[in-house]
């Protein structure tokens, strides 16, 4: 019984993704006459984003995760912005900023298993933040397409990965996927 027992561990990682509305969003179009700043049209991809979030019922408490690329920040305060616009109750949007997830959201093939790099960011955005996981409903990952394109051919969809697209994500999605 007690071989069993600790074989049961639970993973703190994965503990921090469970029971919340996981989100992946591209960043809106960059321009690069402006250092990959976004376009206007990426600032539209965003208000898009956090519209189709807000849709699929993110609601606070959360939390938004971005890449610390310009145009991944620029997309994850867009849409801070414009949350804050429709919901002035969220003007303090937690925001955290993760090496660790571009490095994740642009080399997806380097991972066996990313809900535990994505744990991992939950767990330290909310020791920054001075919260914790289990208070959280949701969490949004602003990142880039090669992530989301492997996310996206888990589930059977087509592979191109627009700006500012919005796709769920499931603890264990992509190790079923890899069994398959």
């Amino acid at each position: 019984m007690a071989f069993w027992h600790r074989s049961e561990r639970r993973n703190p990682q994965i503990d921090a993704l469970s029971g919340k509305d996981l989100w992946l969003v591209r960043h809106g179009e960059p321009d690069p006459m402006r250092g990959n700043r976004l376009s206007a049209v990426g600032e539209a991809h965003a208000g898009q984003a956090i519209s189709r979030l807000q849709r699929h019922g993110f609601v606070a408490p959360f939390l938004i995760v971005t890449s610390p690329a310009a145009r991944a920040v620029d997309t994850a305060n867009y849409m801070v912005s414009d949350l804050t616009k429709q919901q002035p109750s969220h003007c303090e949007t937690p925001l955290f900023e993760s090496e660790a997830f571009r490095h994740l959201s642009t080399k997806p093939e380097e991972f066996d298993n990313p809900d535990v790099l994505l744990g991992r960011v939950v767990i330290e955005a909310c020791e920054t933040l001075h919260t914790h996981p289990c208070h959280l409903r949701a969490v949004a990952f602003v990142g880039h397409e090669p992530f989301m394109r492997v996310v996206k051919q888990s589930m059977g969809l087509r592979g191109h990965v627009g700006y500012g697209e919005v796709l769920t994500y499931d603890v264990g999605q992509l190790q079923s996927a890899q069994q398959v």
